[in-house]
């Protein structure tokens, strides 16, 4: 493993699982490791909820919490 991977609480997995977004320009090990340590509350599981849920998962976020509120209208005729 590489100098710029020591010293750090990844595991092995996840450095090979996250590693092509840990080499970009901006992006590191540190910040990998706050994305693993953050939670986020996505409202609406719908057309961009289940979508944005995906990629936040797949960016290694440690925490996603989902809420859908289903409304029961009863319809007049």
């Amino acid at each position: 493993m590489s100098d710029l991977y020591k010293d750090h609480n990844l595991t092995d997995e996840e450095v090979s699982r996250y590693g092509r977004q840990m080499i970009t320009a901006d992006f590191d090990v540190r910040n990998q490791e706050k994305l693993k340590n953050s939670a986020v509350l996505i409202v609406g599981c719908g057309g961009l909820g289940n979508p944005v849920a995906l990629y936040l998962a797949g960016a290694g976020i440690g925490k996603i919490g989902l809420l859908m509120i289903l409304e029961s209208k009863r319809l007049k005729y």
